[in-house]
């Protein structure tokens, strides 16, 4: 996982919070840096929801299936 952004500018947003609410690797968490970038290490393999909110956005709920290393980018909208 790697990167938030803008969902109308595609700028990239920085302290979104991801947490992973429910499943494989509850509790999980990652805050994006001032270029939107964040990692998520030594996950487990299988199927997840996560929490993602950032100040000033919709936050998002998406289910994840985490198979293999894999990069996967978030766009926010706007309040």
């Amino acid at each position: 996982i790697s990167e938030f952004r803008d969902g109308i500018t595609g700028a990239p947003i920085r302290n979104a919070e991801l947490v992973v609410v429910s499943g494989v690797n509850t509790h999980a968490h990652a805050t994006t840096d001032a270029s939107g970038h964040f990692a998520c290490h030594n996950l487990e393999r299988g199927r997840f929801v996560l929490s993602i909110a950032a100040p000033g956005y919709v936050g998002v709920s998406p289910v994840v299936d985490l198979y293999r290393d894999t990069d996967a980018d978030f766009g926010l909208a706007p309040r």
